[in-house]
């Protein structure tokens, strides 16, 4: 299963092009259930302070990545029949990685093109080339930062990566963002004789 995803929303035609700006990131806590491509369920996506929780079902067990965003570190958490495990993971972006202005990897033409609304709420679209493929990819931020929707192109195909489905602005406990400590930090080669999830 590929946890990486890229990309944002549709870009209405004919819209002018603005400066170069950075894509807003979260200002406020929230919760949102988001639809990913490749995952049958959907997922719950948190903020707070910079740092990004995803709760999904993996296989039939529940994951959990915590992505700091301030360290650009990330941490999948299990907890199975195998114990309780912290793992350090890559992606420390999040779940969609969105370019910042100036950036040298080919980003820098990040733009806002149009609005748009998804699940309700009112977004501005963003488009930049990703540039492995080459391709515009758009992103449908809030004004407080939120990512609502992504698409990009995969495997040739023009692909919806993630969607919100609902979304609460409200407090999120402090505890959700930081590893609990009944849970055992393991490096990636401690996890080698375990099956791939």
């Amino acid at each position: 299963m590929r946890i990486s995803v890229v990309g944002a929303v549709a870009v209405t035609a004919g819209v002018a092009m603005p400066a170069a700006a950075d894509i807003p990131t979260p200002k406020v806590d929230y919760s949102a259930q988001v639809r990913l491509a490749e995952m049958e369920k959907p997922v719950t996506m948190r903020h707070k302070d910079g740092v990004m929780r995803m709760e999904m079902d993996m296989e039939g067990e529940p994951a959990v990545f915590l992505f700091d965003t301030r360290k650009g570190t990330g941490t999948m958490l299990l907890g199975g029949e195998d114990g309780k495990m912290a793992m350090e993971v890559g992606a420390a972006g999040g779940p969609v990685r969105l370019p910042k202005a100036g950036s040298k990897d080919g980003t820098a033409d990040a733009r806002k093109t149009g609005t748009d609304r998804v699940a309700g709420h009112a977004c501005n679209v963003w488009s930049y080339t990703d540039p492995a493929t080459k391709a515009t990819d758009t992103a449908c931020i809030t004004d407080d930062g939120i990512l609502l929707r992504s698409t990009a192109t995969v495997d040739g195909k023009r692909t919806t990566v993630l969607e919100a489905i609902s979304l609460d602005r409200k407090t999120q406990a402090a505890a959700l963002f930081t590893v609990p400590t009944d849970y055992q930090r393991v490096s990636v080669p401690a996890m080698s004789g375990m099956p791939n999830r």
